[in-house]
């Protein structure tokens, strides 16, 4: 009993499996039709293909027919050679994804009947029963076209026609080169795109997802979006810099600054700077010089009234005067080479003599702590007379 358990078992898993296969199969627009993906259709090529990269008859018959090769069942060689542009009845990659391409083509524009460039249902059944039937194919190519007849009017048009078979159709080839490498180029954006939007989704989530959990809540969500946000402010602002930096300096209109012209830039730049240098301490200079006019009127405004009356100005101007005959007596100490200032080395003596000078203040305070810690022997009292005990003590 256990026995015929197992095998029915067996049978069942095995029927399974079939019908999976053939399920998977079944459907022969993925990846070569719809949805086409160049990507991998472009790495099954190149493992099918020999080491020169090219397919030739014997590679291809060679390749087991499957959705996992590059071979399906619908693809003849026959059909692929029409596209051999170069004539070397083998098939390099553009070659062979201008087939691929094109089949794309004619199969949605034969069974796309919503014409929303998919295949879903019915479309999607059709077509695979078109395929597996071998009904879709290219068309052939046209003989060499008739002579001329000598009754043609002389501004008639000629015919459109393709070249005999046997040559290569120049015209036919490099629109089959032009679709493969617009496939090409846009299955690399696609790819492109889909490998910043990861590395992004990573970066935001090391840098934003403060509690660690691997993913970005609501406000973590906020803090990205006001960085993301300030990020294009800034970048907007440095690109409306830039062009603007060109429109005032690139002088023959190349779209770049040359070496001339960066320099140029540099120079006005600088002169410009040193300018908001000088304002802004011109502007500094007269702040100070209103706070110590505020600092002088709150001090020698004896009243509080706001304003100093004539006895308060003669007080200021008095000090004043007093100020600057000291800021003259330090300068005729202390500048020794009389050119108005005071350098380093006169700064570092008088540095000097400041230090000395606390110094000995420092050992006068100390001396004189000393000293008023001493008393005059002349103000010092008698000694006390010994104690005379009573009788009662005694």
């Amino acid at each position: 009993m256990n026995r015929t358990n197992s095998m029915i078992l067996a049978a069942v898993m095995l029927f399974a499996s079939l019908c999976a296969q053939f399920a998977a199969g079944a459907d022969l627009c993925t990846s070569a039709v719809d949805p086409y993906d160049i990507v991998s259709e472009k790495a099954r090529f190149y493992a099918s293909a020999g080491k020169d990269n090219e397919l030739s008859a014997t590679e291809f018959a060679a390749i087991q027919i499957g959705p996992t090769g590059f071979r399906r069942k619908f693809d003849k060689w026959s059909e692929m050679l029409k596209f051999d542009r170069d004539g070397n009845k083998s098939l390099d990659w553009l070659e062979a994804g201008a087939y691929r391409f094109e089949m794309r083509k004619m199969v949605l524009a034969g069974y796309d009947a919503n014409k929303d460039g998919k295949l879903g249902g019915p479309e999607r059944q059709s077509a695979c029963k078109a395929l597996a039937s071998g009904k879709i194919r290219f068309p052939v190519k046209r003989s060499a076209p008739p002579p001329p007849s000598p009754h043609r009017p002389k501004d008639h048009k000629k015919p459109n026609h393709k070249p005999p078979s046997g040559k290569p159709d120049k015209h036919h080839d490099t629109r089959s080169r032009e679709s493969a490498q617009a496939a090409d180029k846009e299955a690399r954006l696609r790819e492109a795109r889909r490998r910043h939007e990861e590395h992004q989704a990573r970066r935001d989530i090391e840098k934003f997802d403060s509690n660690k959990d691997g993913r970005l809540d609501k406000k973590e969500n906020a803090e990205r979006d006001k960085y993301n946000t300030e990020s294009q402010k800034r970048q907007y602002e440095g690109k409306k810099r830039y062009s603007e930096l060109l429109k005032k300096y690139d002088r023959n209109g190349d779209g770049r600054l040359d070496d001339g012209e960066k320099a140029a830039a540099k120079e006005s730049y600088r002169q410009e700077a040193m300018k908001r240098a000088a304002a802004a301490r011109e502007a500094s200079k007269k702040k100070i010089e209103e706070y110590h006019r505020r600092k002088e009127v709150e001090k020698y405004d004896k009243n509080k009234d706001g304003r100093l009356d004539e006895e308060e100005s003669a007080a200021l101007n008095e000090a004043r005067a007093e100020q600057k005959r000291r800021k003259e007596e330090f300068y005729r100490k202390y500048d020794s080479n009389r050119d108005g200032k005071i350098s380093s080395e006169e700064k570092n003596v008088y540095l000097q003599e400041l230090k000395k000078r606390k110094e000995d203040q420092d050992r006068d305070k100390r001396k004189g702590k000393k000293d008023k810690g001493k008393k005059d022997p002349s103000k010092r009292k008698p000694p006390k007379s010994p104690k005379k005990h009573s009788r009662k003590d005694r």
